[in-house]
């Protein structure tokens, strides 16, 4: 009985192992997957600025929308709160022409639109690798931007993208690999979406 009860506790730690690294590698892979796309986008990007701030463009716009007002804290909420602004058109054309020329380059061939890289990157890690099942976070991202795809318009009205952004666990939000999605799509709508 006693040897019955050590093999159970052993299965259980290691079901509880392999669930945690199946987590795990799902972020692994994510982060990989995106930091090569983006990589790419960094290679064959706009002439001009450094290397440096094309590396950390993200962080460069977040933090410049911070410095502005129009993100108030960086979480979920912060973010959903910024979308109702630029529903409401709150926010000042003048900003990302400011952004532009503090940086020495226009950052939209480093800002994908919605669909291309992180698309591609939920694809790998839900469909092709299959490390995370249909009741997964993950997916749901992915079903909200697949709704966005079939739309085929950006609209911050539809629910979608707040969709995409609250299927996103709190903790996994606090990672720019996970943020970057949405400031891509905020990019895009202020400079290419008129």
């Amino acid at each position: 009985m006693k040897k019955l009860l050590q093999i159970i506790i052993l299965v259980f730690i290691i079901s509880c192992d392999s669930k945690k690294s199946s987590s795990d590698l799902a972020d692994k892979e994510f982060e990989i997957c995106i930091e090569s796309k983006y990589s790419e986008r960094i290679e064959n990007g706009p002439a001009g600025g450094n290397l440096t701030d094309k590396k950390n463009i993200h962080k460069l716009l977040e933090l410049a929308l911070v410095k502005e007002g129009y993100l108030t804290d960086i979480t979920k909420n912060g973010y959903l709160k910024l979308f109702d602004k630029i529903k409401n058109k709150d926010i000042d054309s003048d900003f990302f022409d400011k952004l532009k020329l503090q940086l020495g380059f226009d950052p939209f061939l480093l800002l994908p639109f919605i669909g291309q890289a992180q698309l591609k990157c939920y694809d790998q890690i839900v469909l092709r690798e299959k490390i995370v099942d249909k009741t997964s976070w993950q997916y749901k991202v992915m079903e909200s931007l697949w709704e966005i795809e079939k739309s085929g318009d950006l609209n911050f009205n539809d629910g979608n993208l707040a969709n995409a952004l609250n299927s996103i666990p709190e903790k996994k939000f606090e990672k720019m690999m996970y943020r970057k999605l949405f400031l891509d799509v905020i990019y895009f709508h202020h400079n290419y979406k008129k």
